[in-house]
């Protein structure tokens, strides 16, 4: 029985995983070196993707948000992928009540992926 302790003890050692955490509780200025911005999306008392401004036309606004350093998502030894978790919230607020139109989409994509900023990539950003 005692073998058996030290094997599930030496197994227990074998699987240890380094793991990757980060939280933004806000979105300011201070933290904006870690949030790479394309398009239309700004950091602004929060994480806006598209233009907020009733001076301009909101039509065809459209921006990306993504975090500036790579995440591995596999063991570099083994080239296993490991678990990816992941939890957020968002608002969408029209700035017209009666004229509205948002979105979100979460991708997980390489980090050469490119930023299509043309009608056709309206609806979906990859």
């Amino acid at each position: 029985m005692s073998h058996l302790i030290e094997i599930a003890f030496f197994m227990l050692l074998l699987t240890k995983g380094n793991s990757v955490f980060f939280n933004f509780s806000s979105f300011e200025p201070s933290n904006a070196f870690s949030i790479h911005l394309q398009g239309d999306a700004v950091i602004n008392g929060g994480l806006q993707i598209t233009r907020n401004d009733v001076t301009r036309s909101l039509t065809s606004s459209i921006g990306r948000a993504s975090f500036a350093d790579p995440v591995q998502l596999w063991e570099a030894s083994s080239r296993r992928l490991t678990d990816f978790t992941t939890h957020f919230s968002f608002t969408n607020q029209p700035l017209n009540t009666s004229s509205y139109g948002e979105g979100l989409a979460f991708s997980y994509c390489h980090l050469t992926s490119k930023f299509l900023r043309t009608r056709v990539a309206d609806f979906l950003d990859y």
